[in-house]
C-alpha cells in the first residue's frame, strides 16, 4: 500500500547536525538488527552520498550510496518500523539510484541478508538482480548468528 501522504526523498547537506544524526540514528537502530554506530553513520556523511526520505516533512528514512567512476554500491536503507510497507523504501531507493545515475554511475551493487525477505523483494522489484552469495558475510553478534548474504546489482 502506498502513501498518500507527501513523500520527499533528497540529499541531505554534506555537514550535518547533531540533531540530524541522532535523528538517523534513532532510525537506523529500529530499522535494522545489526545497526550501524553513531559515529558510522556520522561518518557516512564523508564522501558518500546521504538521502532522507521524509513523510510529511518528518524523516522516517534514509539511504547511504557510495560512487566511485562509474559504480555505485548502496551501503545502507531503512525506514522506521512504524512507516513500513507504505511504499516509502521503494521511493527513496529509486531516488537514491537516480541521485547515483545523475552523477554518472551506470551499475549499483549492495549485499542483503539471505533472510531478509522484505528487502530482497524491495531490491527486486526495483531492478536488482542475485550475482552470487558472500559465504559468512555477517558476522555473529550477540543477538543475530552468522549469515551468508546475496549479491546484488542493478544496471541503472
Amino acid at each position: 500500500m502506498t502513501d498518500s501522504r507527501l513523500i520527499e526523498c533528497k540529499v541531505l547537506k554534506e555537514e550535518p547536525t547533531k540533531d540530524l544524526l541522532e535523528e538517523l540514528y534513532a532510525i537506523e537502530i529500529s530499522a535494522h538488527k545489526s545497526p550501524w554506530t553513531f559515529d558510522g553513520i556520522a561518518k557516512s556523511f564523508n564522501g558518500n552520498i546521504v538521502i532522507g526520505c521524509f513523510l510529511d516533512k518528518k524523516l522516517v528514512g534514509f539511504a547511504v550510496m557510495q560512487t566511485v567512476l562509474d559504480e555505485s554500491e548502496l551501503l545502507t536503507i531503512g525506514i522506521m518500523p512504524e512507516f513500513q510497507g507504505r511504499g516509502l523504501g521503494k521511493s527513496l531507493l529509486s531516488a537514491a539510484l537516480s541521485e547515483v545515475k545523475k552523477r554518472g554511475a551506470k551499475k549499483c551493487f549492495l549485499e542483503v541478508r539471505v533472510s531478509n525477505l522484505p528487502a530482497l523483494s524491495l531490491y527486486e522489484k526495483t531492478g536488482f538482480k542475485k550475482t552470487g552469495i558472500r559465504k559468512n558475510y555477517y558476522v555473529k553478534t550477540a543477538v543475530l548468528p552468522a549469515e551468508d548474504a546475496y549479491t546484488m546489482v542493478s544496471e541503472l
